[in-house]
């Protein structure tokens, strides 16, 4: 086999190793853009949302955010928060869906809350 490319396959090698071997590891965080995701069908039906409002806390985490209806008739809105560690991964068990009605020109508050000592990131989800 001719050095070169054994040489090359053993920098490729090494180079794969030192990644794999970091002492740090991947963490995936949540953007300020990601916390909220709301289905195209609700901005149509004239529902906007804050950004959900994270407290953390030893013992658990605890987010709100408010919905607003600008529509003239009321609007039912299935929504469910993510809660998310450190490291961006998912703190389980997962939160029930819940809905709440938003009345016509109106505005409602949500919260959920996790209990867990990870919680340190959260995405609400919101669709009809």
């Amino acid at each position: 086999m001719n050095f070169q490319i054994v040489r090359g396959l053993l920098s490729a090698v090494f180079v794969l190793g030192a990644v794999a071997c970091s002492s740090t590891p991947p963490v995936l965080t949540i953007n300020e853009r990601q916390t909220l995701v709301l289905d195209a069908s609700l901005l149509s039906a004239g529902i906007t949302a804050s950004k959900p409002d994270l407290t953390t806390r030893s013992e658990g985490g605890s987010a709100c955010a408010v919905l607003r209806n600008t529509s003239s008739q009321a609007v039912a809105v299935q929504y469910r928060f993510y809660w998310y560690d450190g490291k961006g991964l998912d703190v389980l068990p997962y939160d029930e869906v819940r809905s709440v009605l938003v009345q016509a020109q109106s505005e409602v508050r949500i919260a959920g809350a996790h209990e867990g000592q990870n919680v340190q990131q959260v995405r609400l989800h919101l669709f009809l």
